[in-house]
């Protein structure tokens, strides 16, 4: 699982996924600065009942560093919590990538970019995934979530022929 974006909704959802004993992923926590994603993936690991594997890294405006290539091909799952105006180029990452795409952005000029990226992409796009991050937090049940992302990890891995 990849976390683009390590605010508030970032590291809620980081915790969210490490809170689920039946759902053992490796979480990605990414952000523009580092400094951000290192404490929120050291925030994560505080909060968690149990151990998880998380690593943090820096999302480079303009480029794909080694490192981010190395995150981006090891996930299944680009959950964008970053500003709305990121949203077309981490949609681009993940069709490049062929990993599963949600965003929460409302911004309609973004959502339209991203819904050409998606046309003919072999994975899942699921855009304005939230209203806003208190209604996220809310209402978002947890095993909505942990289903969803789980029917998402089999698809990926058990392709149809």
């Amino acid at each position: 699982m990849v976390i683009a974006g390590a605010g508030g909704i970032g590291k809620a959802a980081g915790l969210i996924l490490a809170e689920q004993p039946d759902f053992d992923c490796e979480i990605f926590m990414g952000d523009l600065y580092s400094q951000v994603a290192e404490e929120a993936a050291d925030w994560i690991k505080k909060g968690a009942s149990s151990l998880i594997t998380i690593e943090a890294f820096q999302i480079l405006p303009g480029e794909i560093s080694e490192h981010m290539d190395y995150v981006f091909r090891s996930g299944d799952i680009l959950l964008d919590c970053l500003p709305g105006a990121e949203a077309p180029r981490m949609a681009h990452i993940a069709r490049k990538y062929n990993m599963h795409y949600v965003n929460l952005t409302e911004h309609v000029s973004e959502t339209e970019k991203i819904l050409e990226i998606a046309q003919g992409a072999s994975t899942g796009f699921i855009l304005q995934s939230g209203l806003a991050p208190q209604v996220i937090l809310m209402f978002w049940p947890i095993t909505c979530t942990r289903n969803l992302l789980k029917k998402m990890v089999s698809i990926r891995l058990n392709p149809s022929p």
